[in-house]
Order: C-alpha cells, then sequence, then structure tokens
C-alpha cells in the first residue's frame, strides 16, 4: 500500500524515484510498527487491574523498545544476508514491486503485476465469500486449520525461501497437528490452535531451546553486533544510539514507577533481548515470519523472573517481542534496499524517524481509544491483551500459566536439539509449529516449485534468470494479497 501511495505521490511530484520510494516504506513501515505489542500491554494492564498507566510510560517505552531493535538490525545486516545468505522474502517481495514501477514494460515487471493482479483478485473474492477461506473446509467434518487455505502469498512465500525451509515448516505443522489430536483436539478455528496448551508449549520451548543453541552456534554473531566492523559508513552514530538507548532501557525500567525493575534484573533482560533480536531476525530471514505470539510470551515468561509488577510483567514482555519485530521489520526493508540499491543508512534513518514519530502518535492515539471505547469491552474485546494479561497474572502469582505444559515442553526441547544435531532449522520447524497446517501447506508447494525449477534447469546461468522470473511472480502474489487485506482491515475499521 505504501509503495503504491508512493509511486502516485512521486509521480505527480515531478517523476517516480525508486530511491525516494524505499524511503517512503521504510519510514512508513517504522510508523505502523511503533505500537507493536505495546498496546496489547496498555489494554492487558487496563483490563487486569482497571487503570489507565501513564501516557509518560507508554511513550517512554515506545520511543525505547522499536528504534532499538531498528538500529540493533543494522549491526546484523552484513551477516545475516551476506555471510549466512537468508532470503527475507518480505523484504524481496518489497524490492521487487518496488524496481517494476521503474520500467513497467519489462519483462520483470510483468510478472511482478501479474502476480499482484493474480494475488488481489483470489484474496478479494476470498474477502467478498464468493471463495472459501479453506478447503475441505468444516462442511466435511474436518476442523478449518487442517483444510488447504486460498492465500497466493504463502505459495511465494515458499518459493523464495526454497524447499528446504519450507519442507521443516510443513513438517513442524504436521507435529501441531498430532500434538493437538493427541491433546483432545480443543480450538479448531483456522486461527487458534496455537492457544491449545500442548501446541503452544512446543513452539515457545523449541524457540527457547534453539534461541540458546544459537548463542552457542553465533558467538561470532554477537561479536559482530559489537563490531565496528559489521557498521560500516556511519557506524559510530549507530553505535552511540544503540548504547544511548539501552542506557534509556535501563533507567526507564529501573526508575518508571508501574515497571521498576531492579537492577540486578537487567544482567538478564538485556542480553535476552539481545538474543531476541537475533532470533527474530533469523526467523524472519530463514521462513519469512516473525513468532510474535511464542516471542511475546517467552518474554512474559523472563519479565516475571524480575518484577512482581504487573505491569512490569507486561511491559518487560512487550519490550522484548516489540524489539525482536522492529529489528526482523528493518532486515526486510535493508533486503528491499539490496535490491533497489538504496543507502542502508537512509534506510536506517527513515525507519527510526518513522518509529519516533509513530510512537508519539500512537500513545494519543490508544489513549483515545480508551475513553472512547475501553478495552476489554464489546467495542474492543482485545483478546490478545486478555490472554496476555491471563499468562501475566499467573507467572506474578507463582503460578505456571495454564497454557503451557512443562513435561511437553521438555519434549521439544529436545526434539529442537535433536534438529540442531542433525544440522536442520529448528526455526523453521518452530515457526511450522504455530502456522496452521492450512497455510503450511502452501508454503511447501511454493517450495517444491522452486526445486522443480532448479532440477530443470541445472545450468547456472538459466537457473538463475528462471528463479529471478520466479522471484519476481512470487514477489507480486506477497504484495497483491497484503494489498487486499490492508484494504480490507481499513474496511472493516470504518465499518
Amino acid at each position: 500500500m505504501t509503495i503504491l501511495l508512493g509511486f502516485l505521490g512521486l509521480s505527480f511530484t515531478g517523476g517516480y524515484n525508486k530511491y525516494e520510494n524505499n524511503i517512503i516504506q521504510a519510514s512508513a513501515s517504522g510508523a505502523a510498527l511503533a505500537m507493536f505489542t505495546i498496546d496489547s500491554a496498555v489494554a492487558a494492564v487496563v483490563i487486569f487491574s482497571g487503570v489507565f498507566p501513564s501516557l509518560y510510560m507508554i511513550v517512554t517505552v515506545s520511543v525505547i523498545a522499536i528504534p532499538l531493535g531498528i538500529l540493533f538490525a543494522y549491526s546484523l545486516r552484513d551477516t545475516l544476508m551476506e555471510r549466512q545468505k537468508l532470503t527475507f522474502p518480505g523484504g524481496v517481495a518489497i524490492g521487487e514491486v518496488i524496481e517494476a514501477l521503474v520500467d513497467t514494460r519489462s519483462r520483470r515487471s510483468l510478472l511482478v503485476f501479474l502476480g499482484m493482479t493474480v494475488g488481489m483478485a483470489i484474496v478479494a473474492l476470498v474477502q467478498w465469500g464468493i471463495l472459501p477461506k479453506s478447503l475441505p473446509g468444516v462442511s466435511f467434518g474436518i476442523p478449518t486449520f487442517l483444510g488447504l487455505a486460498i492465500s497466493p502469498m504463502m505459495i511465494g512465500m515458499g518459493f523464495i525461501i526454497r524447499h528446504r525451509s519450507s519442507s521443516l515448516i510443513f513438517a513442524g505443522s504436521i507435529l501441531s497437528t498430532a500434538v493437538w489430536i493427541l491433546s483432545g483436539r480443543t480450538h479448531m478455528a483456522l486461527s487458534q490452535h496455537i492457544t491449545n496448551p500442548w501446541v503452544l508449549s512446543v513452539a515457545v520451548f523449541m524457540i527457547l531451546t534453539y534461541s540458546l543453541y544459537l548463542i552457542f552456534k553465533s558467538r561470532r554473531i554477537f561479536k559482530d553486533m559489537f563490531s565496528s566492523v559489521q557498521l560500516g559508513e556511519g557506524g559510530r552514530y549507530v553505535r552511540m544510539g544503540q548504547l544511548i538507548l539501552l542506557a534509556a532501557a535501563v533507567i526507564a525500567f529501573v526508575t518508571i514507577p508501574e515497571i521498576r525493575l531492579m537492577p540486578y534484573a537487567l544482567i538478564i533482560l538485556v542480553p535476552f533481548l539481545l538474543v531476541t533480536i537475533l532470533y527474530a531476525c533469523w526467523a524472519c530471514g530463514e521462513t519469512g515470519m516473525t513468532p510474535v505470539t511464542p516471542m511475546g510470551l517467552l518474554g512474559l515468561i523472563i519479565a516475571s523472573f524480575l518484577t512482581d509488577r504487573l505491569a512490569g510483567i507486561l511491559f518487560a514482555g512487550a519490550v522484548l517481542s516489540a524489539a525482536g519485530a522492529a529489528a526482523s521489520t528493518m532486515m526486510n526493508t535493508f533486503k528491499a534496499g539490496t535490491i533497489v540499491k538504496t543507502r542502508p543508512e537512509a534506510l536506517l534513518t527513515a525507519q527510526t524517524i518513522g518509529s519516533i514519530t509513530g510512537a508519539l502518535v500512537g500513545s494519543v492515539s490508544i489513549f483515545m481509544l480508551y475513553e472512547a471505547y475501553g478495552f476489554g469491552t464489546e467495542t474492543l474485546p482485545s483478546p490478545l491483551s486478555y490472554s496476555w494479561g491471563t499468562v501475566a497474572s499467573a507467572l506474578q502469582e507463582g503460578r505456571v500459566p495454564e497454557s503451557i505444559n512443562l513435561y511437553i515442553g521438555a519434549g521439544a526441547s529436545v526434539g529442537a536439539l535433536v534438529l540442531a544435531f542433525l544440522n536442520l532449522s529448528a526455526i523453521s520447524f518452530g515457526i511450522g509449529m504455530i502456522i496452521p497446517p492450512a497455510y503450511s501447506s502452501l508454503v511447501f508447494i511454493g517450495g517444491l516449485l522452486s526445486y522443480w525449477i532448479q532440477k530443470k534447469y541445472p545450468d547456472p546461468e538459466v537457473q538463475k534468470e528462471k528463479m529471478g522470473e520466479g522471484y519476481a511472480l512470487c514477489a507480486g502474489f506477497i504484495a497483491g494479497e497484503g494489498l487486499i487485506l490492508v484494504i480490507a482491515a481499513f474496511y472493516t475499521v470504518l465499518g
């Protein structure tokens, strides 16, 4: 949506410039993420304590969390994209669409627009109810998350991440289905199987265990996060910004009355913040997805060891997941920049400014929504906030949340280590655990298509050309479906 609006705006004001459009997209991405999970924490505090947190605290936490993730993503850029060769399919889609708007008559552009048209048409038919959301669906007596969804985006993402990662995602989904069956088949809706305690426990513990494994495996990556070699042009200012924001986070979490962590707690919180950022970026690069639900829950669990205040648990957890999501979004923007050839420092600046602006506007907007409708009401039921608040309340009282099964989680941890021993990614497998098979099967199909092209065209030059055309078409699938979903969301909000 932002890319197309940027194209129209720039075209009407003197000619289209792809670099300017990339920067506009970066700024908009930062603003859109500014209140990510922070809004859920605010609503959860209201629902479970009846008190709206201070506006000062909301602004402070938001202005710190999102830019912190953005700046540390800059330190990981070369390592994850150049050394680890992660694909970042969301960034590929953004970059391909921006490039396609430069010369709308080239073959690559036509493939992007063809993919967008197909993606928009199919998803529009689903949104209008002409096509079902998934097949075979509940009419066959099968829970909807076991069907086959209708989503060109998922096929496109599977193609871009290729067959190895897409196969592991599909395998994770099959395991989540088996766990769901063994647990008594609760939560049958398409988007709710992750709330099944057994499924959620497997996903959370697998992600936590593999995160710890990544620390051991990727010691050099953590060293690179603080290495001047990684920072490149303007690195001194990025390093300064990282240190200033970390110091601000320490001061805020120790001094704000509603949070007030003990100083020693930050010895745990800061390293775990860096682990969360690394994991989120790696997961986004490898699978195109960021595991928001498990990351948020992990953040709450870690925060519960650091404070007994409900607001403290919720906001510390929100900062961890928000910084991770911001970092992964920044990596997608960097990936788009490598396609468009925009300077990464310009993208970093734009997304940081956008996030700070969005935090200021978003904080006021949340207060206005609270004053107008409240949270946990019929108008704004806030289901995610209620879920977070339930977990945080249990942790505050020293209880294991009902949504976590420690025995199942221990088995999942062993499984993650086995996958690591076999040189298979527990990230892709863990992501598959939280994706309904209706969607992961499409990711798998996309991966099989990329594998077929690689086998059909063994010549490296021809294969590169064909895969590039496939990337362009799949980028259109992702952009087209995303555009319709954004329009549908606006329509829903406006009534």
